[in-house]
């Protein structure tokens, strides 16, 4: 029986701001790293169109509307605080979160790891335009065992507004492989 390849784990994340000029159009800052992710889960966001006619289903066709999801941190790095965030961070390296703090959207890459397959040894994938909320504070006392905390944020992916691109992914075999967290992939 041959070995059918499987995909596991989760590594790599990088996050890159999106800046948009006044006619629109999108350029990406270069990618920074958010290591220490713990899990990624983004579930397809669709809208469903059926129409039936002479006794069957006569149109069917699911609406691309993104994705909606949560990413797991042993803890964020300041750039998302500040780049992504709008959050201010004063000489004394101190974060500073204000009220009126304006976000901006970000692209959001990753691997998985691939195994059983010779040829391919992981998968890379991008969000093209992610929005991305605040991580609750929390914490608990350690007892005679140590349970991290960590630090989850709430993610949507939406398509791109200029051509409606929301996701890529590269397999390690794939030229755009080694290149993946230098800058954002184009949908081209």
């Amino acid at each position: 029986m041959a070995k059918r390849p499987i995909k596991f784990g989760v590594k790599n994340v990088h996050i890159a701001k999106v800046t948009e000029d006044a006619a629109g159009a999108i350029t990406y800052g270069t990618p920074f790293a958010a290591p220490g992710i713990v899990a990624l889960t983004l579930d397809p966001q669709a809208e469903t169109v059926e129409e039936n006619a002479d006794d069957i289903t006569w149109f069917y066709d699911e609406n691309n509307n993104g994705y909606n999801g949560n990413a797991e941190f042993e803890q964020l790095p300041d750039e998302y605080f500040t780049e992504i965030l709008g959050w201010a961070k004063n000489t004394n390296g101190v974060l500073i979160e204000k009220a009126d703090a304006v976000s901006s959207p970000f692209a959001i890459m990753f691997e998985f790891t691939v195994g059983g397959d010779a040829t391919v040894t992981g998968k890379r994938g991008c969000m093209f335009y992610c929005y991305g909320g605040r991580p609750s504070v929390s914490g608990n006392t350690k007892t005679n065992t140590i349970a991290p905390d960590h630090e989850s944020v709430s993610i949507r992916a939406i398509p791109r507004p200029t051509d409606a691109a929301v996701k890529a992914s590269a397999l390690s075999s794939d030229a755009a492989y080694a290149s993946w967290f230098t800058a954002v992939p184009e949908a081209n």
